[in-house]
């Protein structure tokens, strides 16, 4: 091999060394979002899961956005929780929803910055409907603030990916 070819060799080693240094993570994502931010979530499932509105509204800041896949879709401001708790409610009513249980996988994206936390979870919904189980997949996507020194949930949106 001469001297030029050996050259470009050790360019592209070095080109393609730096640029998988720039495409993997530069911190330490694959660990997850810290504690505090997953405690705040795990406690408003809870909540959901347990229908215990109190605790799960606990999670929230005062003003808050939820999209989710049922009318009216879009709750908002102060109270956001409490409505949208009130058309959940109704919707399982209707639908005649029992057993139901949410849980979130492994967040597949997370950031931090200035005081906001923004995390994508893939997210498995599972319960009975007028007698007949199903499992729906989902991803959900939450905003969390902190509010005088605690993380507090500002907003989250539902997207239904599949239904069994």
């Amino acid at each position: 091999m001469c001297m030029r070819d050996r050259r470009v060799l050790i360019f592209a080693v070095f080109v393609v060394a730096t640029l998988a240094m720039m495409v993997l993570p530069a911190r330490a994502e694959e660990k997850g979002p810290p504690s505090q931010v997953m405690a705040v979530l795990q406690t408003d499932l809870h909540g959901f899961n347990t229908n215990n509105f109190a605790l799960s509204n606990s999670q929230y800041a005062s003003d808050v956005v939820i999209i989710d896949e049922f009318p009216p879709y879009r709750w908002e401001g102060p109270g956001a929780n409490a409505r949208y708790w009130a058309d959940f409610r109704k919707l399982s009513k209707a639908i005649k929803l029992t057993c139901y249980h949410l849980s979130y996988q492994k967040p597949s994206y997370w950031e931090i910055a200035d005081g906001r936390a923004y995390i994508v979870a893939p997210a498995v919904f599972t319960g009975v409907a007028d007698g007949k189980p199903f499992t729906e997949m989902g991803v959900e996507t939450l905003l969390l603030v902190k509010v005088d020194g605690a993380w507090k949930m500002q907003g989250w949106a539902y997207g239904k990916t599949s239904m069994h």
